[in-house]
């Protein structure tokens, strides 16, 4: 028997609209539930991030308050009295010490916040023989006998160059409790502190919390590696929850792992709730298309699939802009509405994304430039605290006129750089020879390297090469790549400046053999306020990119972590 045009025609809909409907429900579903797994990976991420960046600056600001105050001391010829009136001041300004003292080489105590001292502990002696080394030392994370955590920090005084004594401060850690247990992500999402043993040392899940004072591991065991990559890890937690865990590490000495974990049946039901919305669309889609086929007409049927399949494409291809407009007055014309609704969700989904970022951003911002800004103002601060006692002694005024210099030089530099960042830097080309110019760069830095055990060496070809550039600008460039390579080397090592003609450009490679940079940090380093450094905005290597660029010139870095980093500048030669 012969087919009638009606069913000829919602078979040929049928078959028409079965493919691009479920490639339309197959890619949307993709994009949400990929875009889903990014959004809430990433936005997990940055909580993870901006906890660890507040925990880091809470414990890295209270050591930089105590390396300060050493080396006032250091600096200031105290009476014993003094000096217990500063560790008293000290404890009562700020909350995070819970004891301060100042003890000799031989371990007798000099000065005390409290009227009685105890023997040196185990623990207190470990970090105090590592300060007599001259440097300073943290203990692990202990519980109290008031059951709240600690560690022992051990800062050196110095006089004359030498270990004179040893300030010990009891550093108190309720604050990092106090927001690991304000920290909630969605209902269920908590947060997670982990020594380098990978031990519990603050916890928001009320039922592990006994975990923290026992001192246990992080369970399940042999996931925090994974957890620390870049999309986390899927594991059951003790509870037997199906969980999503991302984690962010804490840079030396602390070493310490901040992780969110958040159960996955909340963490991706926004794309379990927009497949059922899209499920529902794809089978309202082929009932209407059978309504509509039995209604009959090419306009009805053919032009309403035709329009959803271009609104597919759009959206795969990001356009979340693109709307359907339909006025059939059926369920076409719903589902293309629902379609929009979907679309502006996504949006909204999508900008909200960005301004967390953007959040991020300007809390990275916000954090690097109090750390840049608060240590030199707290010097001023606190050398300026002893002005009334001591302004009679010649000695202290010119330590005090020093200081203030010092700490405004630094200001004005950080300023200065953060103002080049964001505005053309004005440049005064000339004919250049490269060699007295790399020759005046490592000179400056020969007495530093002296004293840090780093060794320079400048490898210059036979042949002169000119370049047209800015001097002050190109020394600047060099001196902070020189600068950075002699940081990288804290135990000593060598850099070698290595020139040479390569075609029409001049190559000038620093070598050195420090830390090196871990892969994932090479790719943005030379972004604005990026820094491999424990502090600071990371202003550095952007500037020295936007000078050499202003060059016409490239710059390259690689790196392989302790094994050393290579920067590759190229400027154009000079024509002769």
């Amino acid at each position: 028997m012969q087919l009638r045009i009606a069913p000829k025609l919602v078979l040929l809909l049928l078959a028409a609209s079965f493919l691009p409907l479920i490639l339309f429900g197959t890619i949307a579903f993709r994009q949400v539930r990929g875009a889903t797994e990014r959004s809430v990976t990433e936005g997990n991420v940055n909580v993870s991030r901006r906890a660890a960046e507040q925990i880091d600056q809470y414990v890295r600001g209270a050591v930089a308050v105590l390396e300060s105050g050493a080396e006032n001391i250091s600096n200031a010829d105290l009476k014993p009295w003094q000096k217990e009136r500063i560790l008293k001041n000290q404890v009562n300004r700020f909350d995070a010490f819970n004891r301060l003292e100042i003890r000799s080489p031989d371990g007798a105590v000099v000065a005390g916040s409290e009227v009685t001292t105890k023997p040196l502990s185990e623990r207190e002696a470990k970090v105090f023989e590592e300060a007599k080394s001259g440097k300073t030392a943290l203990s692990e994370v202990f519980i109290k006998d008031d059951l709240t955590p600690a560690l022992d920090v051990a800062v050196p005084i110095r006089t004359l160059g030498e270990v004179s004594g040893v300030l010990l401060a009891d550093l108190n850690l309720l604050q990092m409790w106090y927001l690991v247990d304000s920290i909630k992500i969605g209902r269920r999402g908590i947060l997670h502190v982990l020594d380098p043993e990978e031990r519990l040392i603050a916890s928001g899940d009320g039922d592990r919390k006994r975990d923290v004072f026992q001192r246990k591991p992080f369970e399940p065991k042999g996931v925090l590696p994974g957890i620390l990559q870049a999309m986390g890890a899927h594991f059951r937690n003790p509870s037997g929850v199906e969980v999503i865990a991302v984690g962010t590490r804490l840079p030396e000495p602390l070493r310490w792992s901040v992780i969110v974990e958040q159960p996955t049946s909340e963490a991706y039901a926004l794309a379990e709730r927009v497949g059922q919305l899209l499920a529902a669309a794809l089978a309202a889609m082929l009932l209407a298309a059978l309504g509509l086929g039995l209604w009959g007409g090419r306009r009805s049927v053919v032009h309403p699939i035709r329009a959803l399949t271009e609104a597919t494409r759009e959206i795969s291809r990001g356009n979340l802009n693109y709307r359907v407009a339909l006025t059939t007055g059926d369920e076409f014309q719903e589902l293309g509405n629902a379609f929009n609704d979907m679309a502006v969700h996504l949006g909204e989904l999508q900008e909200k994304l960005i301004v967390e970022e953007r959040h991020a951003m300007f809390g990275r911002i916000a954090s690097g430039l109090a750390h840049d800004l608060k240590h030199p103002i707290q010097a001023i601060e606190n050398i300026s605290r002893l002005m009334d006692s001591m302004h009679d002694d010649p000695e202290f005024r010119q330590t005090f006129r020093r200081t203030v210099e010092r700490e405004f030089s630094k200001i004005n530099l950080f300023l200065e750089n953060l103002h080049n960042l964001t505005h053309q830097v004005p440049l005064q080309p000339l004919p250049l020879a490269l060699a007295p110019l790399l020759k005046e760069c490592v000179a400056t830095f020969e007495l530093i390297g002296a004293k840090t055990h780093v060794t320079i060496r400048l490898e210059l070809p036979a042949e002169a090469l000119k370049i047209e550039g800015d001097r002050n600008a190109l020394n600047r460039s060099f001196s902070n790549l020189i600068s950075n390579a002699i940081q990288a080397m804290p135990s000593g090592g060598s850099l070698t400046i290595a020139v040479r003609a390569v075609g029409d450009m001049a190559e000038i490679r620093f070598q050195d053999t420090g830390m090196g940079i871990p892969p994932e940090r090479l790719g943005s380093l030379f972004d604005d306020f990026v820094t491999t450094k424990r502090r600071g905005l990371g202003l550095g290597l952007a500037i020295v990119r936007k000078i050499i660029q202003q060059h016409f010139g490239t710059i390259e870095v690689q790196s392989r972590v302790d094994a050393g980093t290579t920067f590759t500048v190229r400027l154009p030669l000079l024509k002769k």
